[in-house]
Order: C-alpha cells, then sequence, then structure tokens
C-alpha cells in the first residue's frame, strides 16, 4: 500500500512539473488583425507568455488560413519578422523584455506554445 501511495505522488508531480513546464494557445486570426502574444497590456485579447519577464522559447504553428507574419518588438523596435505559412511551425527565442505579434491580412489559426528556456 506504500509503494502505492508512493507512485501515486511520484506520477502527480512527474504531471505537474509538466504541466508547468510548457503552455499553448490556439488562436483565430482575423483580417487586418496584428495579435499581441506576450507583454500583453490592458484592454488586449492575447495569451500571456506564462514565462513572461524570463528568456524563453515561443513555438508558432499554422494550422490553417494562409501565412501569417510574426513580430519580434523590443522596446518598441522591431528586432525581427518572420513569415509563418500553412502548416509550417518556426521556433523564436525570446528575451526577458521581448513582444511577440502575429500579423495577418486574411482568415488564419495559429497554435503558440511557450517553454522555458
Amino acid at each position: 500500500m506504500r509503494r502505492i501511495k508512493s507512485l501515486f505522488i511520484l506520477t502527480m508531480f512527474v504531471l505537474l512539473v509538466q504541466a508547468c513546464s510548457s503552455s499553448q494557445t490556439y488562436l483565430e486570426l482575423t483580417p487586418e488583425q496584428s495579435m499581441l502574444i506576450i507583454g500583453k497590456g490592458p484592454g488586449q485579447d492575447a495569451a500571456i507568455n506564462p514565462y513572461q519577464g524570463e528568456k524563453s522559447v515561443a513555438l508558432v504553428k499554422n494550422l490553417e488560413g494562409a501565412r501569417f507574419n510574426v513580430r519580434i518588438q523590443r522596446q518598441g523596435s522591431i528586432i525581427d519578422q518572420v513569415e509563418v505559412r500553412l502548416r509550417e511551425t518556426k521556433e523564436f527565442i525570446l528575451e526577458a523584455e521581448d513582444e511577440l505579434y502575429l500579423d495577418t491580412e486574411v482568415n488564419a489559426k495559429a497554435k503558440v506554445s511557450f517553454k522555458r528556456l
């Protein structure tokens, strides 16, 4: 009985660590929309990087629709802009103060996952 209890506690710990180690959000993008993903300000509808304020990795996958752009900014300056095509996944290393935006001119659907670096 004690062994089963220990195994249960170990399993719960592993699941908790796994749940805390990454986060993902599905986003539907509409035409002419620019969506701020991290560094979220008041009134913006977006996902927040759970590791905001720390260096992290963002995985952005284009699930459906047309291509869209990922824009990374730091203190108002554009650091990088990358196009993500249909069914393509791109990885972005984000510094603690970076903001990640998704820009589109047509309907698209994206999956964004974050993990600690």
